[in-house]
């Protein structure tokens, strides 16, 4: 289907590693400060589902950090696909938080829109 042509090319079947793993992701969130310093803040590898009926993908097993910032967990992240399938929006408010010891940053995912390349 185009959805999974999406996800193939914008976030493609890929483990951890980058090798090609069906029904896998690699997330990866990077953060540039003022000062256009980067840092990747979570680099993990879930799995996901598309819903068809309900016009959804879950990203499942998401590695992120706690409002501690000492500790991780894992989450779930929904995604709405429009109808023309091109773009993944996420209209939870889901805080993604930097997974290294003591860092606090995060970042709210509501309203975010993946647009397919």
């Amino acid at each position: 289907s185009r959805i999974l042509r999406m996800l193939d090319t914008e976030i493609k079947n890929a483990n951890y590693a980058g090798k090609e793993a069906k029904g896998s992701v690699k997330v990866q969130v990077t953060l540039t400060s003022d000062m256009y310093e980067t840092k990747e803040i979570i680099a993990s590898t879930a799995s996901y589902t598309y819903d068809a009926t309900a016009k959804q993908i879950t990203v499942s097993g998401v590695l992120v950090g706690k409002a501690d910032g000492r500790s991780t967990e894992r989450i779930s992240i929904v995604f709405d696909v429009n109808d023309a399938k091109t773009q993944l929006t996420c209209n939870e408010d889901k805080l993604l938080r930097a997974v290294s010891g003591g860092d606090t940053r995060y970042i709210n995912l509501k309203g975010l829109t993946l647009q397919a390349r």
